[in-house]
């Protein structure tokens, strides 16, 4: 029997982490009557991502 409960390297970590930020970035990026804490939410999404990719990514993530 497998579980999701195995811990994640740190490399899969960070990659996890900076995918699902990004994505949640682009779901308030679509969204047309964000408030101003979204908008706030998103800029940190966005820039928390951008820390993750930091550790697993390539330039073409850290534009």
């Amino acid at each position: 029997m497998t579980t999701d409960a195995s811990p994640l390297s740190e490399t899969a970590f960070h990659k996890k982490m900076a995918v699902d930020l990004f994505n949640e970035t682009w779901t308030l990026l679509d969204k047309t009557d964000r408030t101003p804490e979204e908008d706030a939410r998103m800029s940190h999404l966005a820039h928390a991502s951008r820390l993750h990719w930091g550790f697993v990514g390539t330039a073409e993530q850290w534009c």
